[in-house]
């Protein structure tokens, strides 16, 4: 067996800081901040959560698939850092969608960790027995 992924959904946090914000506060510049990282902008959340975030990016993926909760097998939550230790962030965002499956947990790993939650991923279904 193996998985396709059929549904992709996204969620941006809704407060911009731009460069120029953070030159308000700190001896920097666009320019020098740009031309070190090519980072011109970025979102913040002070007032959503992680969850939040995940919650609608998830409902969006789902419906993009079209299928509902109850077909899902697997949910694995791959992030740096979730909004808390315990709970896990996967559990939570179960709950909140309606997914019942058994095997949910997050992988905190960083940029890497969705790569490796693929892999994951692909030896769940590899062996599954159906």
């Amino acid at each position: 067996m193996s998985f396709n992924i059929t549904g992709t959904g996204s969620c941006h946090p809704k407060k911009l800081v731009t460069n120029d914000d953070l030159a308000g506060f700190l001896d920097t510049n666009d320019e020098w901040i740009r031309t070190r990282t090519g980072i011109r902008e970025r979102r913040i959340m002070p007032d959503e959560s992680l969850l939040d975030i995940a919650v609608k990016a998830s409902a969006e993926a789902i419906a993009d698939a079209g299928v509902s909760a109850s077909e899902i097998d697997l949910l694995i939550f791959s992030t740096l850092q979730g909004d808390y230790i315990s709970p896990s962030t996967a559990c939570l965002l179960s709950k909140k969608l309606g997914i019942n499956c058994s095997s949910q947990f997050d992988m905190n790993m960083g940029c890497s960790g969705f790569l490796f939650a693929l892999d994951i991923a692909d030896s769940y279904f590899k062996s599954k027995k159906t």
